[in-house]
């Protein structure tokens, strides 16, 4: 997200990847090369990748291939030893197609897709054809940063970015109009930022910011279909403020942040005859949090945090009005909804046994006043794209509270064994119900070997070796109200994993070497987060081989 410097080396420098992947047989590389001059430094990224149908344990999932290719630029350069500037360009671009057993065109196919252990559609042989349902996206950033130092522990950073993205889905049409876009949508982002950071004391710092930002969506016409999401104008700016205090063991934080934002929105009326309805909205958000870490002694850490925050609703949360394909359900918003006022809770604790053992636990617990979120309903819509589950965003007074726990034991320098786990409760107050879509509780145990000493074999080397072995365990998610799903929430799994990796060092050469492998067992699966769980199976195992060259 943010690239890092171009240290100051005079020779050229870069990378060469490989890698393979078993389930869909995806195949892509990577090439990366960079150079620090003192006239102007450069870094370049490209990389290039296609996959074809996954796979489940039992069958294809047809149609879920995928094509990327991706190229970023980096210029930076250093006008004195107080100022530098640094210029981004990338592009990224993908084809992606869309399980076609999740797109039916009739109510009893609907109804008999969430029955079936093979989903409708479903070839027996392998394809790397990308077909309809599918879509396309690109994104074009350009992003300027320039720091200034004012002094020791004082100085500016300016950054002004746009982008301009662009979506076309394409679904099954009749007549031979499967080539015209069921949704073409166009959205252009324009961000600016100032930060003015200093050093109030020994022991105390500051941090002011102020942003803007511009959002301008348009939907293309050409579709004849009525939009996912409407036409609208976001504007938003805001301001913030942290002061951090930094002493021997104590670490304190105190900030606040305020948000504007206004809508203007042109959106086609859910009735019949469709008129355009216009909406102007204005939100003013504010959030605020402090913090405090404190470390006692050599064995024990405690931080803890407290932040109060408002978030306003998101135009597809108000706006939504028709199929979102990703994910094969038609969403509808609600133009009634309140902003989100939130107050959470987060208490951290790290213990060192020994020199061998270290545990965290982690607790949470969020209230939300108004917590917007998307409903399944009992609704199921027949469109010209063809029958579909109705979601509703709605509202309501909601707690989400959970724990995590990471815990390590490391026998001799190299051996090491990891118990992880996260308990996970969603809460809807207003109906004493369960949240829906809430992550199902989960454990996993991890053991494995971590060089830290070089192998010689023969004239080469070989360091930063890794083997691990992970098993995880996911539950099945039972705080759910059969009448708040289209279809249960499926039964739980465990999964293997297993990776191994190294670097192989010669006089001239450096390589990175990566097998991972997932799923090892060949599991058939659901996973609850996952809405094509309606329809099929996730993928089945899945061997990675990842290569690096060094140069």
């Amino acid at each position: 997200i943010e690239p890092g410097s171009i240290k100051e080396e005079p020779h050229l420098h870069g990378k060469f990847g490989l890698f393979y992947g078993s389930n869909g047989n995806s195949i892509g590389t990577h090439l990366q090369v960079k150079k620090y001059t003192p006239l102007l430094s450069y870094q370049i990224n490209g990389s290039l990748k296609t996959r074809g149908d996954a796979h489940t344990p039992d069958y294809y999932l047809t149609n879920t291939g995928s094509r990327e290719g991706n190229l970023a630029i980096q210029l930076e350069k250093k006008w004195n030893e107080l100022w530098k500037s640094n210029l981004y360009l990338s592009t990224f671009n993908t084809s992606l197609g869309i399980l076609r057993g999740s797109h039916v065109g009739n109510l009893t196919d609907l109804e008999n897709a969430w029955e079936r252990e093979v989903p409708l559609y479903t070839d027996s042989v392998f394809s790397y054809t990308i077909n309809p349902p599918s879509q396309q996206v690109s994104h074009q950033l350009v992003k300027l940063k320039t720091t200034k130092e004012i002094a020791k522990d004082e100085g500016l950073e300016f950054v002004v970015a746009t982008q301009l993205n662009n979506r076309k889905e394409f679904d099954v049409r009749r007549s031979g109009r499967s080539e015209i876009p069921a949704l073409s949508l166009q959205q252009k982002n324009l961000f600016s930022e100032v930060i003015y950071y200093s050093a109030l004391s020994k022991i105390w710092s500051q941090k002011w910011g102020g942003q803007f930002s511009l959002t301008d969506n348009s939907n293309n016409p050409e579709t004849n279909i009525l939009p996912l999401i409407p036409d609208f104008v976001s504007n938003k700016w805001g301001a913030f403020s942290l002061f951090t205090r930094k002493k021997e063991n104590i670490l304190a934080e105190l900030g606040i942040r305020y948000d504007g934002v206004q809508q203007n929105v042109a959106a086609i009326s859910q009735s019949v005859p469709r008129e355009i309805i216009r909406y102007q909205n204005i939100y003013h958000n504010f959030r605020s949090s402090a913090g405090l870490k404190i470390r006692i002694g050599n064995r024990f850490k405690m931080s803890g945090n407290v932040g109060i925050a408002s978030r306003n609703p998101a135009i597809n949360e108000l706006y939504s009005n028709g199929l979102h394909q990703g994910v094969s359900g038609y969403e509808i918003g609600h133009t009634q909804l309140n902003s989100e006022y939130s107050i959470k809770n987060v208490l951290d604790l790290k213990y060192k046994i020994n020199s061998a053992w270290i545990t965290t636990i982690t607790a949470y617990s969020q209230w939300v006043q108004d917590y917007i979120y998307l409903q399944p309903t009992s609704e199921i819509i027949y469109t010209i794209r063809g029958a579909f589950p109705v979601f509703r965003y709605q509202q309501t007074n909601a707690n989400i509270s959970g724990i995590d726990l990471n815990s390590q034991y490391n026998i001799g320098k190299q051996y090491f064994a990891q118990v992880q786990g996260s308990v996970l409760r969603g809460q809807d107050l207003s109906s004493n119900s369960p949240l829906v879509y809430m992550p199902a509780n989960r454990f996993s145990i991890q053991a494995g070997y971590n060089s830290v000493e070089e192998l010689e074999i023969g004239k080469s080397d070989i360091e930063n070796v890794i083997i691990s072995i992970r098993s995880e365990t996911v539950l099945e998610q039972k705080r759910l109200l059969s009448s708040q799903d289209f279809v249960a929430p499926p039964p739980g799994y465990s999964l293997l994993s297993a990776k191994l990796e190294g670097t192989l060092h010669t006089k001239k050469l450096r390589l990175r070497m990566l097998v991972q492998a997932e799923n090892i067992l060949n599991i058939a699966y659901r996973d609850y987060l996952n809405r094509l769980r309606y329809f099929a199976d996730d993928q089945g195992r899945n061997i990675t081989f990842t290569t690096y060259i060094y140069f």
